[in-house]
C-alpha cells in the first residue's frame, strides 16, 4: 500500500513542435505588439498573447496532476497487483497524450479564430490610447447617487446634443413649409381677386341686358337682319 500512495507521478512530456503552447515568451519585452508575419509564416505574439499562453499553460498543469499515479492506481487495482511497471507505462502514455492532445486543440482554437491577430490589434489599441497624465483617474466617492451623476452627465449630453440637432432640423423644416405656405395663400388671394373682379364685370353686363327695353331689342334686331338680308 505504500507504494500504491507514493508512486511517483509520470510527468507529461514536452509537447509536439506543433503544439504552440510551450514556447517560453519573455513578456516585458513584447509590450509593443508587431502583427507582420514571420519567415516562417508565425505570427508574432505580444503582450496579451503570451500572457493568455501562460495562463493554459499553469491551468493545463493544474489539470493533469488531478491525474496522479495513485489515483490512476487505485482505479486499476487488478492491474496494478498484476503489473505495477506496466500500468506506470500507461499512465506516463495517458498523460503525455492527454497534455498533447489539450494543446493540439487550443492551438487549432487560436488559429481558426484568429486570436493572436486579435489580441495583437488589442495591442496596439492600448499602446496608442492617450494617457491623460493630467487628470487623476476617477475614483468612487462614497456617495452613489453622485458617481452615478458622474457617468450619466456625459451621456445625457450627448443625447442633448442630439436632441438640440433634431430641434434644428425640424425648425428649418417648418420654415420650408411655413414659406411654401404663404406662397400659396398669396396665389389663392391673387386668383380669388381676379375672380371677384370677372364676376363684377358680368354683374354689369347682366345689369346692362336688363336695362334695355325688350321691345326696343326686337325691332333692332328686325332692322339688323333686313339691312343683311334686302331682298327680303
Amino acid at each position: 500500500m505504500a507504494e500504491l500512495e507514493d508512486a511517483p507521478t509520470a510527468a507529461p512530456q514536452e509537447s509536439t513542435p506543433e503544439s504552440t503552447l510551450d514556447r517560453p515568451r519573455d513578456v516585458e519585452s513584447m509590450d509593443q505588439t508587431n502583427t507582420s508575419e514571420t519567415d516562417d509564416g508565425e505570427v508574432p505574439e505580444g503582450r496579451h498573447m503570451v500572457m493568455l499562453r501562460q495562463a493554459l499553460d499553469k491551468t493545463i498543469k493544474k489539470f493533469l496532476s488531478a491525474g496522479r499515479f495513485s489515483v490512476f492506481a487505485k482505479n486499476f487495482r487488478p492491474v496494478y497487483e498484476k503489473n505495477p511497471k506496466m500500468l506506470k507505462h500507461i499512465h506516463a502514455q495517458f498523460m503525455e497524450h492527454l497534455d498533447t492532445n489539450i494543446k493540439g486543440e487550443l492551438a487549432c482554437l487560436f488559429k481558426e479564430e484568429n486570436i493572436t491577430l486579435l489580441l495583437n490589434e488589442m495591442d496596439r489599441l492600448v499602446s496608442e490610447a492617450p494617457t491623460d497624465i493630467d487628470r487623476p483617474m476617477w475614483r468612487p466617492s462614497g456617495d452613489p447617487t453622485e458617481d452615478l451623476r458622474a457617468h450619466l452627465v456625459p451621456l445625457k449630453q450627448r443625447q442633448k446634443e442630439r436632441l438640440q440637432e433634431l430641434l434644428a432640423e425640424l425648425k428649418e423644416k417648418n420654415k420650408t413649409l411655413q414659406d411654401t405656405l404663404g406662397s400659396k395663400r398669396q396665389h389663392l388671394r391673387e386668383t380669388q381677386k381676379k375672380v371677384q373682379e370677372r364676376m363684377k364685370e358680368m354683374d354689369e353686363n347682366v345689369k346692362s341686358c336688363k336695362d334695355v327695353p325688350v321691345q326696343q331689342m326686337e325691332r333692332f334686331i328686325r332692322t339688323v337682319e333686313s339691312l343683311n338680308n334686302p331682298s327680303k
